[in-house]
Order: C-alpha cells, then sequence, then structure tokens
C-alpha cells in the first residue's frame, strides 16, 4: 500500500511543529466488518401514528456518527428518486418498440391500400351509406386490439413473476393499463423490494434476516399478482369472446356487399385501428415524459442529524447499578456466612452465645506447631500477653481463701486444653508461685513428650499405690512448675478416676503448692472431667475456633447446668490477632523500648 500526504492549506511553522509531535496510526478496516458495526450502532424507530422514521447512530466520534447520518439519509433519498427514473426509462422504452412496429404496420397498411386501388381501378372510398357496418366492425376491432394488448401485458408480467428475473427487466407494459391501480401498486411494491435485496446483497448473505424477510414479502407479493393477473385474464377473455361474437356479425353484414368496396373497406379498417392504437402509445409516451418531469423524492429530512452528547456510558445507571450488585453480594456473603459459617472467631461472638463467665482468649501462633511452654520461648510475645490477661482473670474467680484448684477441659481433643494447662502452670509460677499440674488425662497422656521422659510412673501408678505421691512428682524445665504424669497407660483409666486416692493427690497438691493445675481429657467424649470438676476450684472450659461451633456451646451449657458445676468459665484459643479485640501488639514497656510481636500466634495440635 502507497500512502500519499498532500498539504492543502498553509500552515504555520509553529503549528507543523506541534502536527510533527502527534503520532498517527493508520487502520486498514474491513467493509464487512465496518457494515456489522455501524448495523449494530444504528438504531430506528417509526413514532406510532407517524409516517417519520427516526435514525441515530452511537459512536465515540460524534462528527463521524453526525457525517454518516447525513450521508445515509441523503442516499436514501436519491436511490428512490433514481428507482422512479429507471422505471419511467423501462416504459419509454417499450411504448417506443411498440410504436415502432405499429409504424410499420401502418406503412404496409398504406402500400396495400395503394395497390387494391390500382388493382381494382377505385378512385373513391365506398358509399357512405353502407360504411355503418364498417364502423360497427371498426370499434369492435379496436376493442379488440386494446384486449389483446392488455393480455400481451399480463402475460409479459406473468412471466416475468414467475421467473423472478433481475428488475431491470421489468416489463413496463403493465403501465399501460393506467386503470388497473391495484396491479400498478403491487407491480411497484415488487420492483421496490427487489432492488432493496439486491442493494441489501453487497454487504450481507442470503441468510441474513433481512434478506430472509424481504424474499417471504417478494412470495406474498407474487402469489397475490399471480391470483389477480388470473382473475383479470378471465375477465379479458370473457370480454373479448363478447367481442368476437360482435365483429362476427358485423362480418356477416359486410359479407352482403360487394367484394370491391369489401376489400377497400377492410384495408381503411385495419388503417384506422392501428392509427389509433398509434395515437394511443402517443398519448401514453407524451405522459410517462411528463411524469418524469414531475418524479420527485418520495421522502424528505425533517431535521438533520446533530449529536446529542455523552449518552453511553451512564454514570448513573452505572452507580446504582454497581451499588445494587454491591449491595447483593454483600446480603449474599451474609446468608451464606449465616447458614455454613457458624463457629466463633472472637471473644465478643463467645459472649454473646453464653452467660457464663468468659476468662479470656488465647491467640494464634502459626509458627508453634507441637506442644511446648510457649511463654519460656517467647516471653515477649502476644500468646505470653494472653496467658497473663488470663492469669489476671483466675483471681477474681479464686477469691476465697483454699481455693486452689483449676482444672482445664474441651469438648474435643486437639482443642488446646493441654497446651492451656501447661502455660498457665508455667505462667503462674513465673509469678513467684509453686505449682502443681496433674495429668488427669489417663487415655491419650502427651506432656511426658514435652519433658523428653519415659512415663514409667505417675498417677496411674500411684493411684494403684505402686509409687508414692513423692516419687511420682517430677521437676519441669519452668522453676516452680512440678509435674506428675499419667504414668503408663492403664486398661481401667476411668475406674481409676473413681479412686479415693484422687482426693489425696488433690489434698496434697493444695497442702504444698499455691496452685494445682488438672488437665482431663475431652468431655465431650469420655465423663472423667465430670467426676473431677467436682473437687475442682475453678473449671476452665477450653474451646478452639477451628472446633467452636455454636451449637457446641449450648452442649455444653446443658451439662454444666444438669451437673451443677461451679466456678465455670470459657477460655477460646487459637483466635487470631486480627480477629481479637486486644492489641497487643501495640503495648510497649515504659521506659522507650519496645518490641513487636510477630511470630507467635496458635497452638497448633
Amino acid at each position: 500500500m502507497k500512502l500519499r500526504i498532500t498539504n492543502t492549506m498553509s500552515i504555520e511553522g509553529s503549528a507543523l511543529d506541534d502536527m510533527n509531535k502527534i503520532d498517527y496510526i493508520f487502520v486498514i478496516h474491513n467493509s464487512a466488518n465496518l457494515v456489522s458495526k455501524f448495523r449494530s450502532s444504528l438504531g430506528v424507530k417509526n413514532p406510532d401514528f407517524t409516517n417519520i422514521i427516526e435514525i441515530s447512530l452511537r459512536d465515540y466520534v460524534p462528527t463521524r456518527a453526525v457525517a454518516f447520518l447525513d450521508t445515509l439519509a441523503n442516499l436514501y433519498i436519491e436511490n428512490t428518486v433514481n428507482t422512479q427514473f429507471r422505471i419511467n426509462a423501462n416504459t419509454l422504452l417499450y411504448i417506443d418498440k411498440e410504436m415502432n412496429e405499429i409504424s410499420a404496420v401502418l406503412d404496409t397498411l398504406e402500400i396495400q391500400l395503394e395497390n387494391y386501388k390500382e388493382k381494382k381501378n377505385i378512385l373513391m372510398s365506398v358509399d357512405k351509406d353502407e360504411s355503418a357496418y364498417f364502423d360497427t366492425y371498426n370499434q369492435e376491432q379496436e376493442d379488440k386490439t386494446k384486449i389483446l394488448l392488455q393480455l400481451d401485458a399480463l402475460n409479459d408480467l406473468e412471466q416475468y413473476v414467475i421467473e423472478g428475473k433481475d428488475p431491470e427487466f421489468l416489463p413496463p407494459s403493465v403501465y399501460l393499463n393506467s386503470d388497473d391501480g391495484f396491479l400498478q401498486q403491487m407491480t411497484s411494491q415488487l420492483y421496490t423490494t427487489q432492488l432493496r435485496i439486491i442493494g441489501a446483497l453487497g454487504s450481507n448473505t442470503e441468510q441474513s434476516p433481512s434478506i430472509i424477510t424481504a424474499k417471504k414479502s417478494i412470495k406474498r407479493i407474487t402469489t397475490d399478482m399471480l391470483t389477480y393477473i388470473n382473475n383479470s385474464r378471465k375477465a379479458l377473455n370473457d370480454n373479448l369472446a363478447k367481442v368476437d361474437s360482435t365483429i362476427g356479425s358485423a362480418v356477416k353484414d359486410i359479407h352482403t356487399l360487394p367484394e370491391k368496396q369489401r376489400g377497400f373497406t377492410n384495408i381503411e379498417r385495419q388503417e384506422a385501428i392501428n392509427t389509433k392504437l398509434y395515437e394511443f402509445l402517443l398519448e401514453k409516451r407524451a405522459s410517462t415524459i411528463l411524469e418524469k418531469a414531475a418524479i420527485i423524492p418520495e421522502t424528505r429530512i425533517i431535521e438533520t442529524a446533530r449529536s446529542l452528547g455523552v449518552v453511553e456510558p451512564d454514570r448513573k445507571k452505572i452507580y446504582y447499578l454497581y451499588t445494587g450488585i454491591g449491595f447483593a453480594i454483600g446480603m449474599f456473603i451474609l446468608l451464606i456466612r449465616l447458614l455454613f459459617y457458624d463457629r466463633i472467631e472472637n471473644i465478643d461472638e463467645l459472649k454473646a452465645k453464653t452467660n457464663l463467665p468468659v476468662l479470656g482468649e488465647i491467640l494464634s501462633a502459626p509458627t508453634l506447631t507441637d506442644l511446648s511452654f510457649a511463654i519460656e520461648d517467647n516471653p515477649k510475645s502476644p500468646l505470653t500477653e494472653s496467658f497473663r490477661t488470663l492469669r489476671t482473670n483466675l483471681q477474681y474467680m479464686l477469691g476465697e481463701p483454699g481455693q486452689k484448684v483449676i482444672l482445664f477441659t474441651s469438648n474435643g481433643p486437639s482443642e488446646g486444653k493441654t497446651f492451656c494447662s501447661m502455660n498457665i502452670g508455667a505462667i503462674l509460677a513465673k509469678a513467684d508461685k509453686r505449682v502443681l499440674l496433674l495429668e488427669f488425662d489417663l487415655h491419650k497422656p502427651r506432656i511426658h513428650r514435652v519433658l523428653n521422659v519415659t512415663p514409667d510412673k505417675g498417677l496411674s501408678t500411684l493411684l494403684i499405690r505402686k509409687t508414692t505421691i513423692e516419687e511420682s512428682i517430677i521437676p519441669s524445665p519452668i522453676q516452680g512448675l512440678d509435674i506428675i504424669l499419667c504414668g503408663p497407660v492403664p486398661p481401667n483409666s476411668s475406674e481409676l478416676i473413681l479412686s479415693e486416692r484422687v482426693k489425696d493427690v488433690i489434698n496434697y497438691g493444695k497442702q504444698n503448692y499455691d496452685y494445682v493445675i488438672i488437665d482431663t481429657p475431652p468431655l465431650g467424649f469420655i465423663s472423667d472431667a465430670l467426676i473431677l470438676m467436682k473437687l475442682a476450684d475453678v473449671n476452665l472450659f477450653v474451646l478452639n475456633t477451628k472446633f467452636a461451633y455454636k451449637e457446641s456451646i449450648h452442649y455444653v451449657q446443658e451439662i454444666i447446668t444438669a451437673n451443677r458445676i461451679r466456678n465455670f468459665g470459657f477460655v477460646l484459643n487459637n483466635v487470631k490477632r486480627k480477629r481479637s479485640r486486644y492489641y497487643y501488639r501495640r503495648y510497649s514497656y515504659y521506659g522507650g523500648y519496645g518490641y513487636g510481636y510477630g511470630g507467635y500466634g496458635g497452638y497448633g495440635n
């Protein structure tokens, strides 16, 4: 492709410099794609009870849309005018052809008349008294000729309709019968529809909806026209039969005339008939020429195209639409959360679901993967601070003198009761208190793994009097915290809990230690905790946010109410920091130095 740019106006140097800074992009468009693009953006509307058409076009460039609509309107008007001119020209061609044929016939009749006169030695016309027969004969022959002309026009039109010829070859003879308005109207509709199909095929396929609709219209029009043509032909044939009957009577009368007069009059009659037909065509030709001069557009432009400004996007509509969508999404999320996400995730949700005391929350520590003394590993972490908060709240529940026994249990395994009991014992020991931790989970003990010792002695051996209390106590890495492990796992764990020796162990702890911490099996699976709760001064139920469903709260409350457990409270474990109502990470000690609490969070399994 070669592109040449020609300067058609004088441009100042400064303006030329600015134009040189502009990047120009030339895009070669496909004509079919452009037609499809403009057609999809084009809107046509016909107001009710009017013959007005409103045309609109949506485009990114207002001037281009205005130019497109103005050009489209002008081309439409020009096309309608050209259609009328083509119809008029075809009619003139047909009339001229018929006139040439009749003129040749008249020339032949004049020569025959002269030869007949010379042959028969006739110097003047027949007698006027005998001309009446010929007048009747001539008039009927003239009517017959007109009927035959109309039949020829109907036959031509029927052949055109049946064969479906190109509209450029439309037989104009139908226009000779000016009295038949219906046939003229239907022929004009057929011609216009065919032209519209030819124009549409330039940018569409045969399967286009507009072309299919136009073809259906043509089929309906041709069916109506063929029916009308058959009816008209039948009527014309009936008239032709009557005319032939009258002509036959006139011929019988003429046969009574002398042969010389009859031959002369016959030639004169044919000459007169063709002369009248020639005059008829001449009148039609003059009328057609006058109609051409009177052709005007059938459509006119009431208002030229103009830009309406920005019509898309509708900012107000988009604002309301997306506001509604956002509201619907929010309601949907809320509904899903209410139906499927019924876990308790923070201390406020827990307080909203129960009227029992909630002593605190233990923050999550993603990096803590095993059971351990977390407060010893990082004494300044948010996790350690949450245990300090729990220690403070315990002081209010252990308000009376002699209350030293704290029991930890949970609804199921892996909720963090052993983790909490170990670390609350450690945090109490850090406050210069002597603490004894009793591992009464005789079904699945785990504390010996933290201490890395062999559980060959403990509560199981103590309760069957194989070892003494003093022999069963082992020290922990935390100063002030002693532990009595489970020992070997007994086959009759629940029966050992019912032993009177259990009270002796707890009383020993109360007499020799400041606090006694009891770690029990899960309450939701084993009833050992219920027995030990009656020996404890404070009973703490550990809930893990992974398993703390709201139905489990009602289950625990029913157990506590049915067994009349006193001094009961909840501890919510594994609370994500962003869910916590306490902002430990903003805390800093007095003196100007602070520390962050990243890294620690919840206790895992």
